[in-house]
């Protein structure tokens, strides 16, 4: 298996995390901040073009070599994202216990509760996003096995051509793998909806967004940059910026392109907003590939305080929203609060992240990381 740690793609966690948290708190001042700042969101697409981009990374080569273990795969992803997320779901069932249903606190101790459209956003409205990356869990080793097996036939295929002729189709090539899976999982996401409104009567107007076949792109987009990166790496190591630099130029471009079409409502239903907000993910694994590859980007992701930040950023994506005692939302309570103590909705929110950071610092050292090394001695020896 490939190295696991790589500091710059742990810091990049923080950026993701800063991002989600700060649309998040700034949310009900959206009518006076500018359009491309209300897309705090679109943390959300480089948390799971960084999950594509790390499983690919990790798991390829032990995949081919059939040296890939289902059981050992499985307690792993346990083990990483269950210890925060049981207590998160049992403080925030104690803090609003009586208007919360047996059947709530079971989907979400499950990681289910992403499939039904009434449960999604109610003990804890961004945990939406653990039902996406356990459902990806379930599919990776799979999608990471046959896209492995293609790179090596097509690296093979084309050994006689010169390098720059190479690189190009491979990237040519990266682009239509990762059309395909839009359109692969967006035709999925349609029969989905319409199967579970024959069965259940209930019709999921947001499947697109909020299931793994309507973002099954935006992982794929990060397992396709892996898999190039695995072959091309070596050859622009500590020259990533260039990658950085262009992934976050059309990044820029694709939120651009959102705000022109109307936002994200409208330009779903327009050709061109839909390759704007696929494209988000896919502009992401870009950076990330060139974080991978090194340069001063990399070098800045990789120091403590980011890689610290990125460590706990798991803990604060789930407790920014989390209800705690009498507050429903610990985080808006804040922001709120620190507004009416007269500092400006920008200043809370940045005050608000440096708390809510130290919350999960906390958090991290104290629980998370602990119980991790716990349950890893007990689990996976």
């Amino acid at each position: 298996m490939q190295k696991a740690h790589i500091p710059a793609l742990t810091g990049v966690r923080a950026v993701a995390a800063g991002i989600v948290f700060i649309g998040h708190m700034i949310g009900p001042h959206h009518d006076v901040v500018p359009a491309p700042l209300r897309y705090g969101w679109t943390g959300v697409n480089i948390f799971f073009a960084l999950s594509g981009y790390l499983f690919q990374h990790l798991y390829a080569e032990s995949l081919v070599a059939g040296m890939f273990s289902w059981w050992a795969y499985i307690k792993r992803r346990l083990v990483r994202i269950y210890p925060v997320t049981m207590l998160v779901v049992v403080l925030s069932t104690l803090s609003l216990l009586g208007s919360v249903s047996p059947l709530d606190v079971g989907l979400h101790l499950t990681l289910l509760h992403g499939w039904h459209p009434y449960y999604r956003m109610t003990l804890n409205a961004p945990m939406w996003t653990l039902t996406l990356e356990e459902s990806f869990y379930i599919v990776a080793p799979v999608l990471i096995y046959y896209l492995s097996k293609f790179q090596t036939d097509l690296v093979r295929r084309l050994a006689h051509r010169t390098a720059v002729r190479a690189a190009a189709t491979t990237i040519i090539i990266g682009v239509v793998l990762w059309a395909l899976a839009v359109a692969s999982g967006r035709g999925i996401a349609e029969y989905y909806r319409e199967i579970a409104y024959f069965v259940t009567g209930n019709w999921d107007p947001n499947v697109l967004t909020y299931t793994v076949f309507g973002r099954l792109g935006d992982f794929v987009s990060g397992m396709l940059a892996a898999s190039i990166m695995a072959h091309y790496r070596d050859r622009i190591t500590g020259k990533g910026d260039l990658l950085v630099g262009i992934g976050t130029v059309l990044y820029i471009v694709c939120i651009n392109a959102i705000v022109a079409l109307g936002g994200p409502t409208m330009a779903g239903n327009h050709k061109l907003g839909t390759i704007a907000l696929n494209g988000l993910a896919l502009c992401a694994a870009v950076v990330i590939a060139g974080l991978h590859a090194g340069g001063y980007a990399s070098r800045l992701l990789s120091t403590r305080p980011a890689v610290l930040l990125g460590e706990c950023s798991f803990a604060l994506y789930l407790i920014q929203f989390m209800p705690l005692g009498p507050s429903r939302n610990i985080g808006m309570d804040l922001q709120w609060n620190l507004e009416q103590w007269g500092l400006h909705f920008v200043a809370a929110a940045c005050v608000a992240y440096v708390i809510m950071n130290v919350a999960a610092l906390v958090l991290h050292f104290a629980y998370e990381r602990p119980v991790g090394k716990w349950l890893r001695g007990k689990v996976l020896r």
